[in-house]
């Protein structure tokens, strides 16, 4: 007779998934492949949302297993758990743009990556794929005005995914 795992299931927002644990995409899993239209979409229900003071903003599911090694993977919602730390990211970088370090370092330390205390290096919440995990460190992750590489492979991951991305729009 064979054993079946248990099945944990628990509700949390995005914002504590992002937060609480370090999430990794497995190598099996596609490259990140949403297109502009999809991001827009998203980004648009999330305004709608804050607009209409909407309390609750469904996402959609996201699926995380224990992998053998101990970690934690995303099996399931990994476009939109990227896509969404890309819009934390330049939210950080509006902060910043506009003299708000401190709240910068909130969004970078609860939901993007905290450092490290013994090596002092930025470890990400959410480790994608090797073709894309440089990229997103280097172009996504990292803050204004940091030295940053060369586009990589993951060229679809592009900072222009975001619209807000440098152009913070006045919401009067």
């Amino acid at each position: 007779m064979s054993s079946i795992e248990k099945l944990d299931v628990s509700l949390a927002g995005l914002g504590t998934v992002l937060s609480s644990r370090r999430v990794a995409v497995p190598p099996y899993q596609r490259l990140y492949a949403w297109t502009d239209e999809q991001t827009s979409a998203l980004f648009k229900d999330l305004n709608d949302a804050i607009r209409n003071k909407e309390s609750e903003y469904f996402l959609g599911t996201v699926v995380i297993a224990k992998e053998p090694t101990g970690g934690q993977w995303v099996i399931d919602g990994q476009q939109r758990l990227t896509t969404t730390s890309i819009l934390l990211a330049s939210i950080r970088d509006y902060f910043l743009k506009n003299g708000d370090s401190e709240r910068a370092d909130i969004i970078q330390q609860d939901h993007l990556s905290k450092k490290d205390l013994e090596t002092l290096e930025d470890t990400p919440y959410i480790k994608l794929n090797d073709t894309d995990h440089d990229f997103y460190l280097n172009r996504i992750l990292a803050r204004p005005g940091k030295d940053r590489d060369a586009l990589s492979p993951a060229s679809s991951l592009t900072e222009s995914r975001c619209p807000a991305k440098g152009r913070p729009r006045n919401r009067s």
